[in-house]
């Protein structure tokens, strides 16, 4: 049966019954004694049977009807085996039920609902006041300093901590050589400082993260198209397109026609060919000719002094290009670790100035300044070791690089960016895909001679093709270890 302590109040009787027994107990039983009040004549008699509580179980269970509040303090001294010293001026009749409840929650509750407090002295003796008293007497008190030496935590983050604490007269400082706060205030709050710093500086556990983060682009590109030359054999077509070659120029050595003349040898000035006499020359998609092309198919048709050449053209290509980077990094317990692998690109900003509305001011002078924009591998995690032996982690992943493009000659360049943030709970040694992201590009155009590149099925044979699909994968996992 568990020990308890049960207390009643018998009314107009000028005595009071105690009995200290274990187990159960009843007033007046073989083993008790009597305390009599001598000299005065006490309104109310209070009764009370003691039962120590097992050992690492400080409960109580009592009941007390109208008793005086020093008779109840006395007997959570004799419970507790402490030592309790009220005030002069502590003085009240307590009533209350108290069933299997901490001592100490009990008695604080119990001097709450009288305006009271306990502070307890270095001697290890409770004294038992008034609040503003207790304050009073602790504003005359002298002060002493105490230095708190931090072992695995930073003074400067205990250091509000600690200043949280302290009293009216009290202060605080740091020491940054030796990692400590100097603490002057009086006992009590250099007593809950040091409760405070055995609570925060603790070693926290370490945590190694490996990561793999996989980069994947994949471009294919599919060309098909017909080009159309004709020719009259005692002329030379008009224009070339920019760029492009002349079809039917002699670039074998047989020296049919030689480049920057024609047959009759009249002269090309630049991209036009000078005709000679009445004759008829045309092009077809000569401006879109597959550049590089796999396949090159050439069909000649000869129409009286006219020759019609046909140029079929193929190409397909599918590049694959693959960048894994493996980040293996170790931190600290709520602390974030970075890495970075990559340059530092130099951008140019230009600040034409800003004028108030209204009013006329003379022209600004742009100003430029630098910003340096970080491009590359970028891994951010913070970890936290959570109960049972879980990782929760707050993880950030970029791969960007900047292009460097003409149509971006006044913005300065183009940064592409792959990332990914997220916050998971992984298990000890788990790896777990914090992030999978595919984007697929399609581009699609076609060019050729109008209207007949439309015809159904035949439009084919007049018209370039051009198909291009750009995919880019990234992948990101992680596994984390929990260092002892």
């Amino acid at each position: 049966m568990r020990p308890m302590l049960t207390a009643w109040l018998c009314l107009g009787s000028p005595w009071m019954s105690v009995s200290v027994v274990d187990g159960e107990a009843s007033p007046g039983a073989p083993g008790s004694r009597d305390v009599h009040l001598a000299g005065e004549a006490a309104p109310a008699t209070l009764a009370r049977q003691v039962a120590q509580p097992p050992p690492g179980e400080p409960r109580i269970t009592a009941t007390f009807v109208s008793a005086p509040l020093r008779d109840v303090l006395f007997t959570f001294s004799e419970f507790a085996g402490i030592s309790i010293v009220p005030g002069a001026d502590v003085t009240g009749i307590v009533s209350a039920d108290i069933r299997d409840q901490p001592w100490d929650e009990a008695l604080r509750v119990i001097l709450d609902s009288h305006g009271l407090a306990a502070r307890e002295l270095e001697n290890g003796i409770l004294r038992v006041d008034d609040i503003e008293n207790l304050n009073r007497r602790e504003g005359v008190e002298p002060l002493e300093t105490g230095v708190f030496h931090m072992s695995y935590a930073t003074a400067a983050d205990l250091l509000p901590a600690a200043q949280s604490l302290l009293s009216d007269r009290g202060s605080a400082s740091l020491s940054l050589a030796t990692n400590s706060v100097i603490v002057m205030d009086v006992p009590r709050v250099l007593a809950q400082v040091e409760a405070l710093v055995g609570e925060l500086d603790i070693r926290a556990p370490q945590i190694t993260i490996s990561a793999r983060i996989v980069f994947v682009n994949r471009t294919g590109l599919e060309e098909l198209g017909v080009a159309y030359d004709l020719r009259d054999s005692r002329g030379h077509h008009l224009l070339l397109p920019s760029g492009a070659a002349d079809p039917g120029e002699d670039t074998g050595g047989t020296g049919a026609e030689a480049p920057g003349s024609d047959a009759a040898g009249e002269s090309v000035s630049g991209e036009m060919v000078l005709l000679d006499g009445s004759s008829i020359s045309a092009l077809g998609n000569a401006a879109t000719r597959i550049s590089g092309s796999a396949l090159s198919v050439l069909t000649s048709l000869v129409l009286g002094r006219h020759t019609l050449l046909a140029f079929l053209e193929a190409l397909e290509t599918l590049n694959l290009s693959r960048m894994e980077a493996a980040p293996y990094i170790s931190v600290l317990d709520n602390q974030t670790a970075r890495i970075l692998v990559g340059e530092r690109t130099p951008i140019r900003v230009l600040d034409a100035g800003a004028g108030s509305a209204g009013e006329l001011q003379s022209p600004v002078v742009p100003t430029a300044a630098v910003e340096i924009q970080e491009t590359g591998i970028v891994f951010e995690v913070t970890p936290h070791v959570t109960e049972g032996g879980h990782v929760l982690l707050d993880l950030h992943a970029e791969r960007s690089f900047a292009e460097f493009t003409p149509a971006a000659s006044d913005a300065g360049v183009i940064f592409h960016t792959q990332e990914a943030s997220s916050r998971v709970l992984v298990q000890d040694g788990e790896t777990v895909v914090i992030g999978g992201l595919t984007v697929t590009e399609e581009i699609e155009s076609r060019s050729g001679i109008p209207l007949l590149m439309r015809i159904p099925v035949l439009g084919a044979l007049f018209r370039v093709d051009r198909r291009q699909t750009i995919q880019r994968d990234l992948v990101i996992l992680v596994t984390p270890y929990i260092e002892t």
